[in-house]
């Protein structure tokens, strides 16, 4: 079975900061604790995508979920990487 997670909304932050807008995303589970991301973004603050630690927060449905613990790479507007374990979910 494939599974992709997508959608349209989220943020990259470098601590409080939003570096990033997320406008499209695209997860896929590699291992039950990793998943592959790729996203479009918008907004990008060109010094605050450099600044790590990164954590990638995502809406799904009316949940906004968040990994603290990610390995993402910044292009122009996109990124590309993966984020570990379970997302924190509010």
């Amino acid at each position: 079975m494939h599974l992709t997670l997508r959608g349209h909304e989220g943020r990259i932050k470098a601590g409080y900061r939003t570096a990033a807008r997320v406008a499209t995303y695209a997860l896929t589970p590699t291992d039950p604790a990793t998943w592959s991301v790729s996203a479009d973004l918008a907004d990008v603050d060109t010094y605050w995508v450099t600044q790590a630690p990164l954590a990638l927060e995502i809406v799904v449905g009316k949940q906004r979920w968040s990994w603290r613990h990610t390995s993402l790479t910044v292009a122009d507007r996109t990124v590309t990487g993966t984020v570990r374990g379970r997302p924190e979910r509010r």
